[in-house]
């Protein structure tokens, strides 16, 4: 019989030695298995990530941003023979967390049925797109004879440096 209470008390000391040791691995941010010396790693503050993700946010924004764009017409009636105008209208949607887009510059391609270039120009926008935001835009344009197709694509970026403040 005391055989029998040692064996449920081995059990029930190492369960809880097992269990115990699991929750205080977790409220610690180890893992089961895990020695001490593998446990404790170098710290860094939120300072120093932020940083971190800012400069590679910079390096990359444009590829951070999106543009999403939609082609508008519309007839002008005040002048004396009736005239069709064309916006390129949208948005420009930063996926940055850190970073402040400052000026974009934006190119539109005019393209023919072949595919062939027909023209370009550039726009530029000083608007700040913060981070996770978005702003809208509305280009004025004049088609070119044979245009069936635009192409808009960000061209460059600048970071906006006083707003990314540490």
């Amino acid at each position: 019989m005391k055989s029998f209470f040692r064996i449920i008390f081995w059990l029930v000391s190492v369960g809880t030695a097992l269990y115990g040791g699991y929750i205080l691995g977790e409220r610690n941010g180890f893992e089961l298995g895990q020695s001490n010396s593998k446990a404790v790693t170098q710290m860094r503050s939120a300072g120093s990530i932020k940083k971190e993700l800012l400069a590679r946010e910079e390096a990359n924004i444009i590829n951070l941003l999106n543009v999403d764009w939609g082609l508008e017409s519309e007839t002008d009636t005040n002048a004396l023979r009736p005239t069709l105008l064309h916006f390129i209208e949208g948005t420009i949607t930063s996926q940055a967390t850190v970073a402040t887009a400052k000026t974009v510059r934006i190119k539109l391609l005019y393209l023919a049925n072949d595919k062939a270039h027909l023209g370009d120009s550039e726009h530029t926008f000083n608007d700040a797109i913060q981070p996770g935001r978005q702003t809208s835009f509305r280009i004025p344009t004049s088609l070119p004879k044979g245009c069936v197709d635009i192409a808009v694509s960000i061209v460059n970026v600048d970071v906006d440096e006083q707003a990314d403040n540490l």
